[in-house]
């Protein structure tokens, strides 16, 4: 089971929400389920919601929760 959702702060979510209409690449990296890190560089395409837990879409396909980001490019959450 999946520990419960955080929403992030407002800044953070702007910081995404900025890369997602520049539809400029960034380098990204989340905590996995495993607690292994992983690391995506490339562009983001939509914030979309999923039973309450917002998560971004990156463009190969994959979808992070918002608060297993840590960092996106130089900004870290």
């Amino acid at each position: 089971m999946s520990e419960p959702y955080r929403p992030i702060a407002c800044g953070l979510h702007d910081t995404l929400e900025d890369r997602i209409v520049r539809r400029s690449a960034c380098r990204v990296e989340w905590t996995a389920g495993s607690g292994e890190t992983q690391v995506f560089t490339g562009r983001l395409l939509d914030i979309a919601v999923k039973g309450g837990e917002e998560e971004v879409v990156l463009e190969d396909g994959r979808r992070v929760r918002l608060d297993r980001l840590r960092r996106v490019d130089k900004t870290e959450f």
